[in-house]
């Protein structure tokens, strides 16, 4: 498993992974925005012989890191991969000087609760009807980077 800084020139993998994993994927725009970027916005995936398995979106502002967007490719769950990610995403947060992270999550994404609760990420509130999809609430959660819990080894194991 390689660690890779996404770019523009991963515009094309990038959808089709958010594609396969999402019901309402992020739009060529939104994403294209992401990888092009500039300081502050921070772009990682994980691959396996060229195949990105996942990734992650992240946003610096000032002294707060928001997570955008993390996707794990179906075949590649529970495997650690979005632990890995995270971890990773963290660090490079932490260079910048980012002290606290982060993110919404859809009320019904149990895996995604259990991973963000294993990392120290804490419930902080609720934006109603968020997900114009669905309707769903978000659970926003936050966490001080200097509290994030390191994943449990047997999670990365593939890594």
């Amino acid at each position: 498993m390689k660690l890779v800084r996404l770019g523009l020139r991963d515009l094309a993998r990038c959808l089709k992974l958010e594609q396969r994993n999402f019901p309402t994927p992020w739009s060529e725009p939104s994403m294209k925005a992401e990888l092009v970027g500039g300081a502050g916005h921070l772009a990682l995936g994980l691959e396996n012989d060229g195949f990105l398995c996942a990734q992650v979106f992240g946003r610096v502002v000032e002294d707060e890191l928001h997570i955008l967007n993390i996707a794990v490719d179906r075949a590649w769950r529970r495997h650690g991969l979005a632990s890995k990610l995270l971890e990773e995403l963290f660090q490079k947060a932490a260079g910048l000087g980012v002290e606290t992270a982060f993110l919404e999550v859809r009320s019904s994404n149990v895996a995604a609760h259990h991973l963000y609760d294993s990392l120290g990420f804490k419930r902080i509130g609720v934006r109603k009807a968020y997900y114009p999809d669905t309707g769903e609430d978000a659970v926003v959660m936050s966490c001080k980077l200097n509290k994030v819990r390191k994943p449990p080894k047997t999670q990365a194991k593939d890594i």
